[in-house]
């Protein structure tokens, strides 16, 4: 897989870029989708905690769903 950075002023890695070729091997990975998935899932909860519209799970809760 051949992965090129981008980088700001700073030379600080922003961002990535994929083939396409690399990108819809991905994209038609199962495992990856399902990783995909639950990280936008995860995101929108943070939001939702954020915003005051969903309670933080407390320590004890996040470590019994592992």
């Amino acid at each position: 897989m051949d992965v090129q950075y981008v980088m700001n002023a700073k030379g600080e890695k922003t961002a990535v870029q994929l083939s396409m070729k690399d990108w819809d091997e991905l994209l038609s990975n199962p495992e990856i989708l399902k990783v995909i998935q639950d990280l936008r899932q995860a995101f929108r909860e943070v939001a939702e905690m954020k915003a005051g519209r969903l309670k933080s799970p407390t320590l004890e809760e996040v470590l019994a769903t592992l």
